[in-house]
């Protein structure tokens, strides 16, 4: 372990609901000041400043996990997933060590010290969905969304896309029901489907019908024949209710909108509609 022990775990109850925190110590502080200032020499050129500073770190303070998060997500940009499943499980693993194993209650985003264990899990969870590995997926984004109900990270996205993998569309309605309001492209589309398939279709047309007014282009997407390509610099900039949305989500799940029965559905809707 390291010279001096950076993690700490604290819990406490509040309003009868158990809450836990991460307790980071002012040295871990230090280092991830001392971390950001290297990647930032490492961007202009000074890559073996960084690995020096990397190793020093990763050997005096093994528990310091946010530079595997790092990595981990790097090299997901870079589609390297055995690389990044084995940084994410670093992170976790270390963190996990910290959490007792009686504790049952939530890790809230709301504190700031859980946000470096929720981005590492999530990374962890996105790895194993890009390597279709469903089910240990859906594992780890369940118990995120246990850990913070809030799902301030937008996991429920990417736990739809793993239950539609799976055909587990009951999930899907279930898990939209605990986001009564919720407006992801991902959520109001995914439940316009369960429903299909669930062949409930009187639910399926009124949450096409809700999934039309705030991503009204998605639909018109998902049964174009020609997709026009569109180009993204950063993802996070797509506007919600937008045309790139709509072509977003198709690029992304329009393999799961193919069968002829889905299209004719939507094109009925999108006709009835424009009579």
């Amino acid at each position: 372990m390291s010279k001096t022990p950076l993690i700490r775990f604290k819990s406490e109850t509040i309003d009868g609901i158990r809450y836990g925190s991460f307790v980071f110590s002012p040295k871990w502080y230090e280092l991830y000041d001392r971390l950001i200032e290297a990647e930032g020499r490492g961007e202009a050129g000074d890559m073996e400043g960084v690995m020096e500073l990397v190793s020093h770190i990763e050997k005096d303070y093994p528990d310091f996990f946010h530079f595997y998060t790092n990595l981990g997500y790097s090299e997901l940009d870079d589609n390297n997933y055995g690389n990044a499943e084995q940084y994410f499980m670093q992170s976790v693993v270390i963190c996990n060590r910290v959490i007792p194993k009686k504790f049952k209650g939530k890790l809230d985003w709301l504190y700031p010290d859980n946000r470096p264990f929720l981005r590492a899990y999530f990374g962890l969870g996105l790895t194993l969905l890009y390597c279709q590995n469903w089910r240990d997926a859906i594992e780890v984004f369940e118990k995120i969304i246990e850990y913070n109900p809030n799902d301030n990270q937008g996991v429920r996205s990417a736990l739809i896309e793993c239950y539609l993998a799976l055909g587990n569309y009951k999930k899907i309605v279930q898990l939209c029901k605990n986001y009564p309001d919720d407006t992801l492209v991902d959520i109001i589309y995914g439940k316009v489907l369960a429903y299909f398939r669930l062949q409930q279709l009187d639910n399926a047309r009124t949450a096409l019908k809700t999934a039309r007014q705030y991503s009204p282009f998605t639909a018109k997407e998902l049964v174009k024949k020609n997709h026009s390509k569109r180009y993204f610099y950063d993802m996070a900039l797509i506007v919600a209710g937008s045309k790139e949305e709509g072509y977003n989500y198709w690029a992304r799940m329009g393999y799961q909108w193919t069968d002829p029965q889905v299209i004719k559905f939507i094109r009925e809707e999108l006709s009835d509609e424009n009579a």
